[in-house]
This record gives C-alpha cells, structure tokens and sequence, in this order.
C-alpha cells in the first residue's frame, strides 16, 4: 500500500472532504484512503493514521469512518476539529476532551454508545444533522460556549438513555430545532441554557422526557410546536425560565404533563394553541412571574391541576382555553396580577373546581364563558375567592346546567352579572359587597349610616372631601353604578336593575326571602336613579313608594311614617283647638286614619275638614304600605 498524507487522487471520499489519510485500500471495487474506507478490516492501519494526523495537530475528520474500538479521544484538546459526516462504529469516547474553535460534527453518525461526558467546547458548536445511536448518549456535565451551539435536526435514537444532565449551554444560541429524541428517556435534568434555546418543532417520543430543576436563561426560550409523547411523563419540574419571552406555543403533550414548582420568572410566557392529553396535567405549585397566555390551549387530560400556582405578572391569559379533562382544579390558586381572563373560555370537562382560589387583580374576566357541566367557586371566611376591589365579568355567558354553576362562601357583586340569566344558578352562604341587606331594618340602617360616618370622618382627617363625600353618601347601588359607568357598559340602568330582578327570582326559588328583598329593593331603586332628580321627585309615584316603605320592603321606614302621620295629625288636630289633651288627639286621629271617628260637628272649620279628608287617605294607604312590608318581613323570617 501507498501512504496518502492529504492525498485525495485516489480516494472515493477525499474530493468530498479534502481530509485523507493513511494507505490506500480498495473495498467494493473503489479506492479509499484508510481513513474513509467503510472496511471493518482496517484497524490497525486506521489507528496508525490516526496517531498521524493528531500528532500533526491535523483535526480533520471529516468523513472518516471509524472501526470499533478504535475512537477514544478523552482527556484530548483539539483545535477547530471538524468530524462533519463522520461514521463512529462502536463505543465513542471524547469525555472530558476540549474542543476549542469552531467544531463540527454535522451529519456525523454515532451507531454505538457516545460518550461526550465533561467536553469542553469554546468555540461555535455544530452538530445539526447528526445521528446517535447505541444504548446510550451522554452529553453530561458538558460546557458550550461561544456564539452558537446548533443540535438542530438531530436524531437521538438510543435505546436507553440520551443525557444532558447538568449541561452547561454558555452559548448566545443553542438550537435543538427539529431534533427527534426516541428510545426510553431523554433526560436535560439541571441543564443551563445562558443563552436563547430553540427546541422548535423537536420531537420528543422517549416514554420518559425530563427538563426537571433545568434553568433558561437566555433572552428567548422556544419549544413551539414541539412534540411531547411520554408515556411514563413529560417533566419540567422545578425548571426555572427567566427569558423574556418563553414559547410553548402549538406544542403538543402527550403524556403526563408534570410543571410542579417550575418558575417562569420574567416577561411573557405563552402555552397558545398548544394541546395536553394524558392522565395528568399538573401545574400545582408553580410560579407565573410575567404575563401568561394560555389562549385556546386544549387541556383534555383526566387531571389538570393548578392548585396553589401563583399568577403574579400583569396579564395572565386563559382566553379561549378548553377544560376538556375529566377533572379541572385552581385550587389555593392566587392571581395577584393586574388582569385575569378566562373569556370565551369552555368548561366541558367532568367538573372544574376554583377552592380557595384568589383573584385579587383590578380585572377577572368570564366574560363569554361556556359553563357545560360542573363549575364551583369554593371560598371560606378567610379566603372568598374574590375581592372587593377586582371587577369580575360574568356577561354572556352560556350557561348549560345553571345548577351546575356554583358560588359558595364567595364574596360578589351584583355588576358582575349584568348580561347573564342566573335564576337557576347555586348560590349559597355568598357575601354581597357591601351587604344587599343594608337598611333592612332599623339596626342594620343605623350600622351602616355609623360606619359610613366613621370612613367620612377618617376621609376628612385625610384631607380627602371628595372621599368624604362619597362614604356618607356611598350604598351598594352607588358603587355597582359607578363601577359600571366607568367600564363604559352601555345601559347600565336597565342592564343592573335585570341583574337585581334575576337574582331576587334565583333567592325566591330558594326560599331566601331576605336575599330576595334586599334584591328587590336595588332593582326598583336601580328604575328610580335612572330618572332626573330621582333625590326629589314628589310628581312621580315610583318616587314616593320608595319615601313611604323602600318599595314595601323597608317595614321600619313604612311603620315610622305611620307614626309620623298619626301624630303629626293629632298635633294638628291641638294647634287648631279641636282638641285640647295629646291622648285625646291621638286618639281621634286614630279614628280617622281607620274611618271610626264620629261625623263633623258642623262646627264651619273648613282647616279642620281638610285635615281629616287628607289623613282619611294617607293614613290608609301608608297603613297598607306598612302591611304589605309587614308580610313580606313575616316571609322572610318564614323562610
């Protein structure tokens, strides 16, 4: 044989590659130097040049075709190394080798176990293309730096274990964009990307895929329309984003989808379009630090947990979103972010469950939501769910089984209904902001004007008249009007006064008279602010119903008006001398109200005459007001 140093006459590859070495061979009726030929019978000769061409710091490999057990480059140091469309037969060993320049293995084949435990590769990293094969492929504990390090279109096929665990991708651009990843388990397992990773559109078919306490650091993060199919679970437990923009946009999970205690720390992450299937998809514990989209996600699992996940950026997204599992739950669940929103959102799944969830943000949004089976609101004393100060929007949503929709120890107001039918809706133990029943009686009217006074004064100390103004004047109505108005609903009137008439009708099913009294109340009060001057309007009935008895639903104001005309009449009856003792007084004015006063002496008293013609009709009436409020007080407190 001839040795060939660099000569590429002869050599089948070597106008391919330019990287000849060695003796000439022939195999299969071509010539090859000893470095490409496919021979297996060339190890000896194959080892020589090898020898040759590192002691010549020559570290183009590029493809070569390397025997089994004959590659062995650990504890290396090669410089700008190119093994571009190399084939490695057998067990590959470059751990703890250092690669410094640009090093390329593209299109490289690894058909036996790969070791490439503790590299070092300083400069640009190209593996795109490549294929590995074996048992296993371990990239554990090794560092990339430089600008980029590029796995993108790369098939990971061995049969057990493909490692990157404790990986550290120092690089501005590490791209895993179409790779496949199959066999039993692909495992990135504290791995730290410094840089942006591409995983776009990579496939995971491993039965187990893991990212667990991984770290992304870069500025993007991309695992947009990847593939996830794990049968035994796909784990991003504990991993940590903090790139300004992470994207899970598209990507399908097919399997158990496990996020527990993952962090998403800065700017915007997105799970848009992307579909979870399997028999768990848990986000519980988790933590959403920016703004979050999970816009028309598919989340049909059997299980799809986000119990005490924190949302606390600014905007958090379920819009669109379809809960198709068998079972849903936000339990202990906290968005303390500015806005919520589960718009046009569907709730098909077998039951979801908010327990103890917060929404503390400006905005909760539901609006256009599809309610098809079982949905409860759980609070407690302690945690109601909403507060007082978010605005939740409930408007035009379709409600399939109103009984299955359930409010339970949660604080809400009635705005929040406007533009959805919630006569058959389950609310039970629900606390009305600002209590529906304020004024009711005489001791809950003197509560509420005490404390209304105590805020005013604690306004002034404040040098705050405005607010000063608005406690003494404030009522539940004033605020849902307000509140309305300033979210530029159209209507508001008409549009609160049918929230009110809905819900009096869902506390009359249910035998909740006081509920429903302090509802009818609002929505007829609703009709009267409506109008001009609705303070001081004596030309309009409506008006002097509300002055007379709250609509028949203010039994003290009804009675306390009795006993103002009664005496006021009998006063009257003194000060024009017809009679002289208060009793006396009392008593004829009695009489008249009930029309058993004896007839007019025709005494010429035309004052006197008039007052008894008026009291004959006004005592009446307000005795049938005071009736009529005494009955709906009796049902009440019937039911």
């Amino acid at each position: 044989m001839e040795a060939a140093s660099g000569y590429v006459g002869d050599c089948a590859r070597g106008k391919d590659f330019g990287s000849c070495e060695g003796v000439h061979c022939t195999h299969g009726g071509e010539q090859y130097c000893v470095l490409h030929s496919p021979s297996d019978e060339k190890k000896a000769e194959f080892e020589k040049a090898l020898k040759n061409k590192i002691g010549n710091e020559d570290f183009n490999f590029a493809g070569a075709v390397f025997p089994r057990g004959t590659v062995r480059f650990d504890d290396c140091k090669l410089v700008a190394a190119n093994f571009s469309y190399a084939e490695f037969n057998g067990k590959i060993d470059f751990s703890s080798t250092e690669f410094s320049g640009n090093t390329d293995f593209s299109n490289a084949r690894f058909s036996g176990d790969t070791d490439f435990s503790d590299a070092r590769f300083t400069g640009d990293t190209n593996f795109s293309n490549a294929r590995f094969g074996g048992d296993d492929t371990h990239f554990s504990r090794a560092k990339f730096s430089n600008d980029e390090t590029d796995f993108s279109a790369v098939e990971f096929s061995s049969t057990n274990d493909t490692s990157f665990r404790h990986t550290k991708f120092s690089s501005k651009w590490i791209a895993f964009c179409n790779a496949k990843f199959t066999g039993y388990k692909v495992s990135f397992r504290k791995a730290i990307f410094s840089g942006s990773a591409h995983f776009s559109e990579a496939e995971f078919n491993c039965e187990l895929s893991g990212f667990i306490d991984a770290e992304f650091q870069g500025e993007w993060t991309y695992f947009s329309e990847a593939i996830f199919s794990a049968s035994q679970g796909i784990y991003f437990n504990g991993a940590k984003f903090y790139s300004a923009w992470t994207a899970f946009s598209s990507t399908k999970f097919n399997g158990n989808s496990l996020f527990t205690n993952a962090e998403f720390n800065h700017g915007w992450t997105t799970f848009s379009e992307a579909q979870f299937s399997g028999k768990e998809t848990n986000f519980s514990e988790a933590r959403f630090g920016g703004n979050v989209a999970f816009v028309s996600v598919i989340f049909g699992a059997q299980r799809t947990l986000f119990s005490n996940t924190e949302f606390s950026g600014n905007r958090i997204f379920f819009s669109d979103a379809e809960f198709s599992g068998g079972w849903t739950t936000f339990s202990e669940a906290q968005f303390t972010g500015s806005s919520a929103y589960f718009s046009h959102a569907e709730f098909s799944g077998a039951q979801t469950v908010f327990m103890n969830t917060t929404f503390a943000g400006k905005r909760s949004y539901f609006q256009g939501t599809t309610f098809t089976e079982k949905v409860a609101f759980l609070g407690s004393r302690k945690r109601e769910v909403f507060r007082p100060h978010t605005w939740v929007r409930f408007d035009h949503c379709l409600i399939h089984k109103p009984e299955l929709l359930t409010f339970n120890t949660v604080l809400l107001r009635p705005g929040w209904f406007v533009n959805v039918d919630v006569r058959k809706v389950d609310f039970t133990d629900v606390e009305w902001y600002m209590s529906l029943d304020q004024g009711m009686n005489l001791e809950s009217a003197l509560r509420s004007l005490k404390q209304r006074f105590s805020d005013a004064v604690l306004a002034l100390r404040r040098r705050r008249l405005g607010q000063a103004w608005q406690n003494v004047t404030a009522n539940p109505l004033t605020y849902e009007l307000e509140a309305l108005k300033e979210r530029k609903i159209d209507a508001p009137y008409p549009l609160l006064s049918q929230a009110y008439q809905r819900l009096a009708a869902n506390y009359e099913d249910n035998r909740n008279y006081a509920g429903a009294s302090g509802f009818n109340y609002w929505a007829m009060d609703t009709q009267r602010r409506e109008r001009w001057m609705s303070a001081f309007a004596p030309w309009r009935l409506l008006w002097w119903y509300w002055v007379l008895s709250g609509y028949g639903e203010r039994t003290w104001r009804s009675a306390m008006w009795l006993a103002v005309i009664l005496f006021g009449f009998a006063v009257l009856y003194m000060l024009i001398g017809y009679k002289q003792a208060f009793p006396e007084a009392v008593a004829y004015s009695l009489g008249v109200m009930s029309h058993q006063a004896a007839k007019l002496a025709c005494s010429g008293c035309i004052l006197l005459q008039y007052f008894v013609f008026v009291e004959g009709i006004v005592g009446p009436l307000q005795v049938a007001l005071f009736a009529l409020a005494l009955r709906r007080r009796f049902m009440r407190s019937k039911g």
